[in-house]
Order: structure tokens, then C-alpha cells, then sequence
């Protein structure tokens, strides 16, 4: 195991403005002095804003949707209108994107989306689009500079499973508040996995190690982006998943991660860059077989390559890389792949494994873990990768997982126990991942779902407020929640279509619970399905989106499965800083 020099990043300190939900810190308004703790589990708690009239301190903060500056008793001090929305450090009403590259968060106004490496390459790659703001939002598309005219391939799903419709998506009139969009990117008619309209281009990206082009999306105000490949639900069969981060919470300095260890293909690792000129520099764990613009070299032996925005470099190989640093003079985007992975290894199915990955000052030192509602009689897996030396593991169940983890070093186990985990202190930030195991894996799994895996938040990185999406073509749509406590109390989580969730379950000082969205042959529940959603609680929580298929839909969906967060915060909890120089 290498053995890494740790350095400490300067960061600039914030004021503290009471009342920010989630948890970010910032300065005053004018006539106010304010401050907000925010604890090591993600908990915030505030003090006083006083307005020098004299009376009982009221914090300010942001109204849950940005769009007003509020009190603490939610009545609106401003309003913002249009393109602007309040900014939870300066806690006034100022440009949206621009408050989305101050925050740090999983909204944003810019994103690069990645064709990564599958088992069929012409299968249906998707990205879906939803609007967060309360005015329409027009989306600009590119591929390696060249902006692609908006046509056929940008469709708006009406429905759910056999009676899911598309509406062409209108440039003109751009999305409608709460709308989402899924831009049908590449594709061939002649696939398993055809996209139901014509995409906006055949193929793109690199098979095997090489450089690639990426998909440029940008708009006038803040959304949320996901990427599929391939969409198609059941009919996909080998269906991975991933929320896009924005550029506006990218970074230098990131842990490598590998969706899985190689099995009937090998695993994959994307690097994309936002400005021209990104010099990348990896220190490998293990040797690197290099392809076209991307050099050959040795374990522990620092490796470089050029990017310029709008490039991603695809490193395809059975040595997986998991636990290399990667370091750059420009930030960049890492997402971690598997074209089609067993787990447990040798066990039916194989499915495409695809998460982008938070960079190293965002990663925390505590998490909570829960697995996806049991399909059957299973355990869930889970992966834990180290950054530093001398990471020492906590966990509130005896559940089997690592003491210690090393610099890079990366363990998986198995449990069906929900736990949280944590390190000593910040400077030893890790990865946590969650899989969903393959579906031959127990007679009571059969056909439900595949293996999948889902980047787990920090708790120090929940928000109070998601906008999500739920992919229409899964019959089975579970979703995976864990609050906080805010100044020492617990709050409600009120989610659009069900109202105040219930049925929460202690885990130490925080609390989790499960809410199915559909289930059997694409049955609501409680009032809700699939598609926009949007929950949000006055406290931070954790969000996690499980969809799978199963024999009994109509159609039949056996042996697929998607996951993600439904956002997170990316604000930088520690300092920590690896070199990509050998040890």
C-alpha cells in the first residue's frame, strides 16, 4: 500500500449567517449580526439576528426553494424574482448560477455528461434534465465545442411503463418550471437498447483507454442532472446510472474509484475537464495500459496527460485503479465505471455500474448507511476506500467492516444492519459506496433488480431541500432517507406526494426510513409514482433514489436496476490535500 505525504489547503473562512439550512456558512445582511454552528454529523444550530429593534432575536435564511430571504418564523424579508434566488452566504437575493458556484451544491447551471464504456456501445445513452426553478429554463447543448441544434432526440415524458408518452421539448419556450427533459444523446436504431426517438448522434466516446468528447449542457438557472445508459427500463437489462455534479462543485484532487473489480470486462475510469489546457497528473496503484492520448506507466509512478474542456479521458483495464490519486492544475469531473459487473462476483446478472465521484475536500469523515428496501432475502454490500494513512473506523453496529483503512486501501463487505460509520476526525475523510447484489444471488431475488452501486453521502453534506427525478420505465422506485437534528431536534420531511413521512427508525443520534414511490407492476403508493419530485425538511436529511424491474410488470422488467443520491451538498469539510507524487 503507498504511503502518501498529506498537505493542508488553505481554505477562506466564512462568516457564519444563522439560519442557512443546509448548513453552509456566510456573512450577514446589512443590519444583522448572526452565526450558525455546524457539527461534524451535519447538524446545524443558530443563534441570534438581531435587527437592533430590541426584540427576541429571529435568524434569517433562506426560504427552502432559494427563491426568498426569510426569517425564522418563514415570513419573506425578500423576495427574488426571475433568474435570482437567495444566497445562503450572503443570505441576499443575487444571480442563481452565480449562488451555485459560491455554494457547492448538486444544483447547478453547467454540467459535462459522459458516454462511458459499455457492453454494447450502441445502446441508448440518456441524460435527464429537471428544472428547479420557478421560471422556464432553456438548455444549451454541445459536444467538443460544437453546439448541437435541439431536435427529435429532446423529449418530455408524460406516464409511466407501458403507457409512458414523449412530448418534443420546445427551445423556444425552454422547460417549464418542475419539467424534466431527457435528451436522448447517442444511439443505433439496430441496438438491443434503441432510444425510443432518433438521438442527437449515433455513437460517442472512446472504446477502451482513449480520449473522448463530452456532452456540454448549460442553462439560464439552476437543475439537476442525471445520466443513463442505456434508458430503456426492463428492455435495458444492464442499466447504470449516475446524478451529474455541476462544474461549480468540481475540484483538483480526487480519489480514484473503479465501479467494481474486472470480471467478464473490465472496469473504467473517467476524467472530464471544463477548461482547455487541464493538465492531469495519476498516480497509479497499479500499472497503466495506455491508448490513444493517454501514456503507458508503471505503479507509483506519477503519469500525465493533457485535457483541453470538453475532453474526458476513458483508462479501461482488468488492474483496477481504485485508490490512485488523481491530481490537476484545472478542476476536473471523475465518474466511476464498470461496462457490465457481477456482484458478488459470479453471480447472474452483470449490470453497467456508473457513479461520478465527489472530490477529495468534499469527502467526509461520518456516514450514514442503509441499504435499498430488501428485495428478498439479502444483504447489501458495501465499500469503504481510505485517503490517508492511519484512518481509524467507528461503527454503532458490529457489523464486519474494516478497523482501519490505509491510504487508497479499499474494502468490501456484507451486512443487512444499518449503520453509521466514522473516522477519528476530518482529516481522515473516506468513500463510503452501497450495492445492490446481482438477482441470482437468492431464490427470493430472482429477476428483481441487478447490481448496482451508489456513492454514499457524507452527513455533514445533507441537505434540507432535494428536487429529484424517478426514472418512469422502473416498476419498483424506493426511496432511501436519514435525518439530523437541527439545534438538538428532530423535523419533519415532507415529501410532494405522500406529505409528512413516517416510520422512522433510530441509528445512534439520527434516524432513517424507507418510502416506496411504486412497487409490483408500476402501482403507486400513498399518492405517489414516478418522475419530479421535490422533499425537503427544516433540518438536513439524506436522500438515496433505488429503482429496479421485475417479472411482474407489464412489461416484463427482470434483471435491472438504477441508483443515485438524490443531491448533496459538495461544500469542503476538510483539508486535506494528496499529492500525486510516489511515497
Amino acid at each position: 500500500m503507498l504511503r502518501r505525504l498529506v498537505g493542508v489547503a488553505a481554505l477562506v473562512p466564512f462568516g457564519c449567517s444563522a439560519g442557512v439550512e443546509d448548513g453552509a456558512g456566510g456573512s450577514s445582511v446589512v443590519g444583522a449580526t448572526s452565526a450558525t454552528t455546524v457539527g461534524q454529523d451535519g447538524s446545524t444550530a443558530s443563534t441570534a439576528s438581531f435587527m437592533g429593534t430590541g426584540e427576541a432575536p429571529c435568524p434569517l435564511g433562506c426560504s427552502s426553494d432559494l427563491h426568498a430571504v426569510v426569517d425564522c418564523n418563514d415570513d419573506v424579508v425578500e423576495a427574488c424574482s426571475g433568474l435570482e434566488g437567495c444566497n445562503p452566504i450572503t443570505l441576499v437575493c443575487a444571480n442563481a448560477c452565480d449562488n451555485a458556484t459560491e455554494t457547492k451544491q448538486s444544483v447547478g447551471c453547467e454540467y459535462f455528461a459522459v458516454d462511458m464504456e459499455m457492453k454494447d456501445e450502441d445502446d441508448c445513452y440518456a441524460v435527464f434534465v429537471a428544472n428547479t426553478w420557478d421560471t422556464a429554463v432553456h438548455l444549451q447543448l454541445e459536444v467538443g465545442g460544437e453546439p448541437i441544434a435541439f431536435g427529435p432526440f429532446a423529449q418530455l415524458p408524460q406516464g409511466e411503463g407501458a403507457a409512458l408518452t414523449y412530448v418534443l421539448y420546445d427551445p423556444s419556450a425552454g422547460l417549464a418550471p418542475g419539467d424534466v427533459a431527457i435528451l436522448f444523446l447517442t444511439g443505433s436504431a439496430e441496438s438491443d437498447v434503441p432510444c425510443p426517438v432518433q438521438p442527437a448522434l449515433p455513437a460517442e466516446g472512446p472504446t477502451g483507454t482513449g480520449i473522448g468528447r463530452a456532452f456540454r449542457l448549460r442553462t439560464e438557472a439552476p437543475v439537476v442532472a442525471y445520466q443513463m445508459n442505456p434508458y430503456g427500463g426492463g428492455t435495458a437489462a444492464v442499466t447504470g446510472a449516475s446524478l451529474l455534479l455541476p462544474t461549480s462543485a468540481w475540484d483538483t484532487n480526487y480519489v480514484a474509484v473503479n465501479a467494481a473489480p474486472a470480471g467478464i470486462l473490465p472496469p473504467s475510469l473517467n476524467i472530464v475537464a471544463m477548461d482547455d489546457d487541464t493538465t492531469v497528473t495519476l498516480l497509479p496503484e497499479v500499472p497503466i495500459e495506455g491508448g490513444p492520448g493517454i501514456p503507458s506507466g508503471a505503479a507509483n509512478v506519477p503519469l500525465s496527460f493533457t485535457l483541453d474542456r470538453g475532453r474526458h479521458a476513458q483508462i479501461t483495464q482488468d488492474l483496477e485503479l481504485t485508490g490512485s490519486v488523481i491530481q490537476t492544475d484545472k478542476p476536473v469531473g471523475v465518474f466511476a465505471g464498470h461496462p457490465c459487473m457481477n456482484w458478488p462476483s459470479g453471480v447472474s446478472f452483470c449490470d453497467h455500474g456508473e457513479q461520478m465521484v465527489p472530490p477529495l475536500r468534499a469527502l467526509g469523515s461520518r456516514y450514514a448507511a442503509v441499504m435499498h428496501r430488501p428485495r428478498g432475502d439479502e444483504p447489501a454490500f458495501y465499500r469503504l476506500i481510505g485517503a490517508v494513512d492511519g484512518t481509524q473506523l467507528d461503527y454503532s453496529s458490529a457489523v464486519g467492516g474494516p478497523a482501519t483503512l490505509g491510504a487508497g486501501e479499499h474494502v468490501m463487505f456484507s451486512t443487512d444492519v444499518p449503520f453509521v460509520v466514522e473516522s477519528q476526525d476530518e482529516d481522515h475523510p473516506f468513500l463510503l459506496f452501497t450495492y445492490m447484489t446481482g438477482s441470482g444471488v437468492s431464490a427470493t431475488t430472482d429477476g428483481k433488480g441487478d447490481p448496482d452501486m451508489v456513492v454514499g453521502v457524507p452527513v455533514a453534506q445533507y441537505m434540507t431541500s432535494y428536487v429529484f427525478f424517478a426514472d418512469p420505465t422502473y416498476p419498483e422506485t424506493n426511496l432511501v432517507l436519514v435525518r439530523t437534528k437541527l439545534a438538538g431536534e428532530l423535523h419533519d420531511v415532507e415529501l410532494d406526494c405522500a406529505g409528512t413521512v413516517t416510520g422512522w427508525q433510530p441509528l445512534g443520534d439520527l434516524e432513517w426510513t424507507r418510502v416506496d414511490l411504486t412497487t409490483g407492476d408500476f402501482e403507486s403508493v400513498s399518492g405517489c409514482s414516478t418522475g419530479r419530485h421535490q422533499i425537503r425538511s427544516k433540518a438536513p436529511f439524506g436522500l438515496w433514489i433505488w429503482g429496479w424491474g421485475t417479472f411482474d410488470s407489464n412489461p416484463p422488467t427482470p434483471n435491472v436496476s438504477y441508483g443515485y443520491p438524490g443531491g448533496m451538498n459538495l461544500r469542503f469539510v476538510n483539508e486535506v490535500v494528496i499529492p500525486a507524487v510516489p511515497q
